[in-house]
């Protein structure tokens, strides 16, 4: 399949995804528990999905479950340390420090796959972002007080955030990068027995979940087990350089597009110019 048409399918599911979780987080989340709580049962569905589609053709090996066990604990590492800088800072800032983890798989391009990088899709890279980071620093406000522990959250979220991409690549290219649904089965059931570990003492006298909870959080695990199934046939098709900027990128553009179609806001000017610069870069991305 074309890979940019893959490209469009993630970006969708990602889209989705984040707004299904958005309608969770507003609604339904009063404690940090809920959270996990919701994710946990997201990547209980996605794992049995994947496992029911990759049922029918036969493993190409074993070696794929150590990777997909780290592949878990850094995914539930990028949850936890996302949710925690975001009780500790700005939301603006948070989300700018884990989009602008896309640098680490780019610099993993030429370091450890031979990836080279031409001077147009650097400056597109770099055009990205401040597409990225304009809307960011301007909601951020001024004098936004930033603590040593939200600096420490903001990290852990920029490097796991990154490391997610550089573990597709890697299994991209082993010898069972073939198998995708299967190792992003295991990775999603490993991170889900992390999350459930980590709810363990919060559950206890809780009540039993009702309503759209259910339904809502499947809904999510099944928008992630497509963006993410997707993410790792795409990653053995095009370099870093173009791929995770252009995944990072198109999720910001799109999400200000939603905000404005659906939820009728106005954009400001900040949003415009990054708008403006996001379909530029991601043009010029697409040329290279």
């Amino acid at each position: 399949m074309n890979a940019w048409l893959l490209i469009a399918l993630s970006l969708l599911s990602t889209t989705a995804r984040a707004s299904v979780s958005n309608v969770l987080a507003k609604r339904f989340v009063q404690a940090g528990e809920d959270a996990r709580l919701f994710n946990t049962i997201a990547g209980l569905a996605a794992s049995a999905l994947l496992f029911i589609v990759s049922a029918s053709r036969e493993p190409d090996g074993t070696g794929m479950l150590p990777l997909a066990l780290v592949f878990g604990l850094v995914y539930f590492a990028a949850f936890t340390s996302y949710s925690k800088a975001m009780s500790l800072g700005p939301m603006s800032y948070t989300s700018l420090a884990t989009s602008l983890g896309m640098v680490l798989p780019v610099i993993a391009g030429p370091l450890v796959w031979g990836e080279s990088i031409r001077p147009l899709q650097l400056f597109a890279l770099l055009v990205m972002m401040a597409g990225i980071a304009l809307p960011c620093i301007t909601k951020g406000g001024e004098g936004v007080r930033l603590t040593r522990r939200w600096v420490f959250w903001a990290l852990i979220s920029f490097f796991s955030s990154g490391s997610i991409n550089i573990i597709q690549k890697v299994f991209a290219n082993s010898t069972a990068g073939s198998d995708q649904g299967r190792f992003m089965a295991f990775t999603f059931l490993f991170f889900s027995i992390f999350s459930l570990l980590s709810l363990i003492p919060g559950l206890k006298g809780r009540p039993p979940l009702s309503g759209p909870r259910i339904p809502l959080s499947l809904l999510q695990g099944v928008c992630d087990s497509l963006q993410h199934g997707i993410n790792l046939a795409l990653a053995s098709m095009l370099p870093s350089i173009v791929l995770f900027p252009v995944l990072n990128g198109g999720a910001s553009l799109l999400a200000v597009l939603v905000s404005v179609v659906a939820f009728h806001e106005r954009p400001g000017k900040a949003d415009t110019v990054s708008l403006t610069l996001l379909v530029a870069s991601i043009l010029m991305l697409s040329m290279s």
